[in-house]
């Protein structure tokens, strides 16, 4: 039987990395904004709790601001409508933006 070699190496040009990262970074940048709505809502419902809650939306949007600068970096823009259906788990074409 015929063995196949995996490679070991990136090439992070390539159509298909920069095609899957601005995938998966679209995922994260939507993640950290939900975190962030999340915490802010939190921070008006618990206000025994707001100024912590306040204090995590902030960290939610510097990482949402990190995962942006990496994607600059790399020259690829997140791909937010695929990262929209995810989290909505439906197609836009068919809902239109759910997220918001």
């Amino acid at each position: 039987m015929p063995q196949l070699e995996a490679s070991l190496t990136l090439d992070y040009q390539s159509d298909v990395y920069k095609d899957a990262y601005s995938r998966i970074n679209a995922i994260v940048i939507e993640g950290e904004q939900e975190a962030h709505d999340n915490y802010q809502k939190l921070a008006e419902l618990l206000p025994g709790s707001q100024e912590q809650l306040l204090s995590l939306a902030k960290m939610e949007s510097r990482h949402k601001k990190g995962f942006e600068a990496c994607g600059r970096n790399l020259k690829v823009t997140p791909n937010m409508a695929f990262a929209e259906a995810v989290f909505c788990r439906s197609p836009p074409q068919l809902s239109g933006s759910c997220c918001r």
